[in-house]
């Protein structure tokens, strides 16, 4: 579990929280939520899936911040570099 707090002058004041679960050795998932202090309302919210083996992983995401949302897919390869979108 991780909370920030994010400031920006005059445009931003937000509380970010991120919760990691192991569910087994190679899959693990997350969720995390900011909400901006001052407007009261949810700037961003993320959930995903992450799959590890010993060479590669795969990364499942849905991400959703107003007015838009979004599903990501990405694959890294252990040493060489990673390709998709992040």
């Amino acid at each position: 579990l991780r909370t920030e707090y994010r400031y920006k002058h005059t445009s931003l004041e937000s509380l970010y929280s991120k919760l990691n679960i192991q569910i087994t050795d190679r899959l693990s998932c997350f969720y995390s939520l900011e909400n901006n202090l001052l407007e009261n309302e949810t700037v961003e919210t993320k959930t995903g899936l992450t799959y590890k083996k010993s060479c590669w992983q795969f990364d499942l995401f849905y991400e959703k911040s107003a007015p838009e949302a979004k599903i990501t897919f990405l694959m890294t390869l252990v040493g060489i570099g990673e390709f998709g979108t992040k």
